[in-house]
């Protein structure tokens, strides 16, 4: 067969446009412009208005973070109300002020996406709450040691923030700058309670007159006793502030302890004429940092209160003293702070130890630390006197 014969002419695109009748079919290609142009628009506009749901957390009026979904939005409120409700606890109610409320919103996918956070960081941000800089104004006898204690701030910190060096004075009327946390929201919690508390045991003193007049020495230890105890509790941001008892149930009975109290006249009262100087004390006293805190305790291998530490040293050097800080405030001659030299005493209120000079005494402090070195404004505890022992 010869296919030559069927042979297509070529299409002449130019004539036919020209030969083309445009009036003929005018509705139809208008109809299909229309339709093309349509999608066009269609398309277009869906990218611009398309949208992304988020919710946001606000406190009061104030917005304080953003979520990718509903559930995790009500899932730090719920943490919020939750986070001071102890393990065990029953007929729990807590509420939260101001409101915590959560909201829809949606943004353009066009637009910058809002920062999302997640449900842990928002409750940390909730309940770290916010720091701000407070100015306190020094009063006559502060200290740093003091003023850190007070205001519950790490002396540290408060030289960091202030620029000031632990030696530097201190004048009534300075301003320093003190970190406050503020919290966010108030969660009022009260719940039911059930757990073990400590029962306090009593001290029977009897009198010995194998000790020194106002030394002590512990011939019984006492032991704490335990109390089952059911009460409704009522918290501030974690802190107790009413508690009603259901119930009282006594587990274990506390032990009472025995204290001997010394009748014997002691021969050193007055400051004590010796070649031993008090630099030599302060020197035997340091050889003891880190023995342990024992109340009662008057021994310097197993471990020592205040004023036993104190006796127990001056024991060294012939000196007899009270196992008793007040009454070790009797003994020797007073000086002044300013004037005060290795070895001297240096009396709180409650609480004694020994200078090492360059504002520093050598005590027993307490449980945590035992015998350790501090400046002789540690505390917020005024220094009473200080009473030289060796002139």
């Amino acid at each position: 067969m010869n296919f030559h014969k069927f042979k297509l002419k070529e299409f002449d695109f130019k004539s036919a446009v020209k030969t083309f009748d445009y009036r003929k079919y005018r509705i139809e290609l208008t109809f299909a412009i229309s339709i093309v142009l349509m999608l066009i628009v269609l398309l277009f506009s869906s990218h611009i208005y398309a949208t992304e749901e988020y919710w946001q957390v606000s406190i009061g009026d104030k917005v304080v973070a953003t979520l990718n979904s509903e559930d995790s939005a009500n899932s730090v409120i719920s943490q919020v109300k939750d986070h001071y409700t102890k393990s065990g606890a029953t007929d729990v109610s807590a509420t939260i002020d101001p409101e915590i409320t959560v909201t829809q919103k949606f943004y353009r996918t066009i637009a910058k996406a809002p920062d999302v956070s997640t449900v842990d960081e928002v409750v940390d941000y909730i309940l770290t709450g916010n720091k701000v800089e407070k100015t306190y104004t020094v009063k006559k006898g502060d200290t740093f040691w003091g003023i850190a204690e007070k205001k519950d701030i790490s002396l540290s910190k408060l030289l960091s923030i202030n620029n000031k060096k632990e030696e530097s004075k201190l004048v009534a009327g300075d301003k320093l700058t003190l970190e406050a946390v503020e919290p966010m929201v108030t969660v009022t919690t009260t719940q039911t309670v059930t757990e073990n508390q400590k029962i306090k045991y009593k001290t029977i003193y009897k009198k010995s007159s194998k000790l020194v007049k106002n030394t002590k020495n512990v011939k019984k230890v006492g032991k704490y006793g335990k109390k089952l105890v059911t009460a409704t509790v009522t918290t501030v941001n974690g802190k107790t502030v009413k508690t009603s008892v259901i119930s009282s149930k006594v587990v274990k009975k506390p032990t009472a302890a025995i204290v001997l109290k010394g009748t014997k006249k002691s021969s050193s009262k007055s400051g004590t004429s010796s070649s031993t100087g008090g630099q030599a004390v302060a020197n035997y006293a340091l050889q003891f940092v880190g023995i342990p805190y024992v109340w009662g305790g008057s021994s310097l291998t197993s471990g020592v209160d205040c004023s036993g530490f104190v006796m127990a040293v001056y024991a060294h050097f012939g000196v007899s003293l009270p196992h008793d800080a007040g009454a070790d405030r009797n003994y020797g001659k007073g000086v002044s702070v300013s004037n005060a030299r290795p070895g001297d005493l240096i009396c709180y209120y409650g609480h004694i130890g020994i200078y090492i000079g360059g504002g520093r005494l050598v005590h027993a402090k307490d449980y945590g630390y035992g015998v350790c070195i501090d400046n002789i404004h540690y505390s917020s505890k005024p220094i009473l006197t200080v009473r030289r022992i060796f002139n």
